[in-house]
């Protein structure tokens, strides 16, 4: 998809590569390809499993980063339940009622949690 996406609704299901930033919301969020851009997702439950050229701004009940996800900029997320299972090359700022990092990051992590893993 050429340019920038803006979606909402119930269900958003993003299976296009997007060559520009993606704008989601709604109740379940999937980017399942890559964005060259940045990412700005709110919803209820959001799952990025693609690459993200620059930076991913997320918030939800639950707000996962894939195992085969790539964010090469910074990630600020929230939510209820946060995984954080890619590879971030920037920063990571995290909040949420629990809060887990398996993947790799390349900068500085700063989290926010009742339950950090």
């Amino acid at each position: 998809m050429a340019g920038d996406l803006i979606a909402m609704g119930g269900s958003i299901d993003v299976d296009a590569p997007v060559a520009g930033d993606a704008l989601v919301a709604g109740g379940k969020l999937r980017l399942g390809v890559d964005v060259t851009g940045s990412v700005y997702a709110a919803g209820g439950r959001i799952t990025v499993a693609g690459k993200v050229g620059r930076n991913l701004r997320a918030a939800g009940g639950q707000a996962e980063l894939g195992a085969k996800s790539d964010v090469l900029g910074n990630v600020s997320i929230a939510g209820g339940q946060v995984r954080l299972l890619g590879a971030v090359r920037g920063h990571v700022q995290a909040a949420g009622g629990r809060v887990r990092i398996d993947g790799p990051v390349s900068g500085d992590v700063l989290v926010t949690s009742g339950d950090l893993e």
